[in-house]
């Protein structure tokens, strides 16, 4: 999101671009394409993750302007070597500027910031609705936090069933204001993964990572296939898949669920191709 992050990106695939008119388009928050997708990373659903005054990380300052997550916050206390009551101590001070954060995102300024989001073919109350999906306060973000280490015990393991929940709460808002879309297509749980929303017929969708550290969380164990999601329509209908790319053979294989034809994407060459003519 940082400006100067965005210029760096842009310069190095203008290096190795396959079409030398192909920009790169950044999108703050999220990008909805009405009746096909909505698609956001995810971590404004994460108690530690979650940046109530996100847009403003598209200004000069970058994501560096922001006060810090209580993720980074107890990130950058374990790299100082704090003590544990120095890291609950940095815990409550993040968790005080979160609240703070929350409460300023309210403000006429940051409602303008996010009336600019309109732009995507939603309205501003459905846009407000949207950023209020998971306002957390000090107390919710303990409790679901601890909930969440909880599950993360060996075999009960649920690494992103708050993007799920999330995914239910978003499709209920645009359902209402009829731009309910097919697909809700997330990263940020770094686990890949494809299922239908019950009773919903429109799906979740998570593109996964291509870090070694995470990426085998998902039901793919195989460490040389890393994960992407592909949406399209086309007069056969819309379409959503589960993709893997195999380092070994170079091509494109299809996950255990896809939904649509595997055999329309049969390299990763033409899928560059196809995203530059696009």
């Amino acid at each position: 999101m940082s400006p100067q992050h965005r210029a760096e990106l842009s310069r190095s695939l203008a290096l190795a671009s396959v079409n030398a008119d192909a920009v790169p388009r950044f999108h703050c928050w999220l990008l909805h394409e009405p009746g096909l997708f909505y698609a956001e990373h995810g971590n404004q659903h994460d108690e530690l993750s979650r940046l109530p005054m996100l847009l403003m990380a598209a200004r000069a300052g970058g994501v560096e302007s922001l006060p810090a997550t209580p993720l980074q916050a107890l990130a950058d206390a374990r790299q100082a070597d704090a003590s544990s009551w120095g890291k609950a101590g940095v815990l409550a001070s993040s968790l005080a500027s979160m609240v703070r954060s929350e409460r300023r995102s309210r403000s006429p300024e940051y409602a303008a910031m996010l009336a600019e989001q309109a732009m995507s073919g939603l309205s501003t109350q459905v846009v407000h609705a949207l950023h209020d999906v998971s306002r957390s306060s000090a107390f919710s973000t303990v409790a679901r936090t601890g909930r969440r280490v909880v599950q993360r015990h060996p075999g009960v393991a649920d690494y992103d069933s708050y993007l799920r929940l999330a995914a239910r709460r978003i499709d209920d808002i645009l359902s209402t204001g009829g731009l309910r879309p097919l697909f809700y297509v997330f990263g940020h749980s770094h686990v890949a993964g494809l299922e239908e929303l019950a009773a919903r017929g429109a799906w979740y969708a998570n593109t996964g990572t291509w870090s070694h550290r995470h990426h085998l969380r998902g039901d793919n164990k195989n460490s040389r296939q890393f994960p992407f999601v592909v949406t399209s329509t086309s007069l056969a209908g819309r379409q959503v898949a589960l993709r893997h790319w195999d380092a070994d053979t170079s091509e494109v294989v299809c996950s255990t669920t896809p939904v649509g034809d595997c055999r329309r994407l049969p390299t990763w060459e033409g899928i560059a191709v196809e995203g530059a003519r696009r």
